[in-house]
């Protein structure tokens, strides 16, 4: 987890990718017995509302809960190509059509 958060610490990368890498990789080291999910989802809303605030309204976690099938599946195909990809994909995807359903609904 060291590693992890110092990596975030100096992470180049649009805070959209590098929120996604650190969810994936929490959920990879996967640190607790219970509620890795609860937590990666919550860390990737943290950095995302410090890079910008209005990130806390929109309704990520919910549309996850909805999708949590692909979630899983987006894990499990990041974890056997041993990269991230498939992940920072589906989160990207679920970041849009919350933010989409957040400013029409």
């Amino acid at each position: 987890m060291s590693s992890l958060l110092s990596w975030l610490d100096g992470a180049a990368e649009h805070p959209l990718i590098a929120s996604s890498v650190f969810h994936y990789e929490f959920e990879f080291i996967h640190p607790f017995t219970d509620g890795n999910g609860r937590m990666g989802r919550l860390w990737q809303t943290l950095i995302l509302t410090r890079w910008k605030p209005l990130i806390a309204h929109v309704p990520v976690e919910s549309l996850i809960h909805q999708r949590q099938s692909e979630y899983y599946e987006a894990i499990r195909d990041s974890s056997a190509q041993g990269a991230s990809t498939p992940f920072i994909v589906f989160m990207l995807e679920t970041i849009l059509k919350a933010a989409i359903l957040e400013l029409y609904c």
